[in-house]
């Protein structure tokens, strides 16, 4: 009788003191404090550039930045306080986020350091409109998403029109010389709807940069 008593006080004072541990630890919030609790808070900063909707060039320099301020009652020291910089991508009909390139690597993320990095693009990223920048430590979030074209046309620094970058025309274009008799209409009509085409990709291409050099 005793023994079974005696089990039961203790069998309580286990139960006890495992709900006590299973709320030790946490804010008001609900979030896992770093003295007590779990060794490092689950904290994602939030992107607030990129925006969404950018165009940038493959191999040219950006920047990321973040916001720096923690939830309150969340010290600094119970936060993981780098974290890598990477770039991503969705693909259509899969869930999978393709982490493929690391742009910077031990970013701090809080101050006295600043809530910016820069990086540099790959140059061979091929086109997506699906690109995302992520901060990879503990946890992990994800910016909007961007676009990202290559880079064609060459870069020139004087305004002079000797120096403007003469922009490549694929094969089927439209070209101002003519190359002789005998070609119908259609051919012609073909040719001119693929230069139209590839003059529209040529001035978002430079929007882009003018944009970027901008800013």
């Amino acid at each position: 009788m005793f023994a079974s008593s005696s089990s039961i006080v203790t069998a309580a004072f286990a139960l006890l003191a495992t709900a006590n541990s299973a709320f030790a630890g946490k804010t008001p919030s609900g979030v896992f404090n770093g003295n007590s609790g779990s060794t490092k808070i689950d904290y994602q900063p939030a992107f607030t550039s990129p925006k969404g909707g950018e165009v940038w060039l493959a191999g040219h320099n950006y920047f990321a930045s973040w916001n720096q301020k923690l939830p309150e009652g969340i010290s600094v020291q119970n936060v993981s306080q780098t974290a890598n910089l990477v770039l991503g991508y969705t693909a259509a009909g899969s869930q999978s986020l393709n982490l493929n390139w690391t742009l910077a690597s031990n970013v701090s993320l809080y101050p006295p350091a600043p809530n910016t990095v820069n990086f540099q693009l790959p140059s061979d990223l091929p086109p997506r409109n699906s690109y995302f920048l992520v901060l990879l430590g503990s946890s992990r979030n994800q910016s909007p998403k961007v676009t990202i074209l290559p880079d064609i046309l060459p870069t020139h620094t004087s305004p002079n029109a000797s120096s403007i970058p003469s922009v490549p025309v694929p094969s089927g274009a439209a070209s101002g010389v003519p190359t002789g008799a005998g070609k119908g209409n259609g051919q012609d009509e073909q040719g001119e709807q693929g230069g139209q085409q590839f003059g529209r990709f040529a001035r978002r291409v430079a929007g882009s940069r003018k944009a970027r050099l901008d800013n």
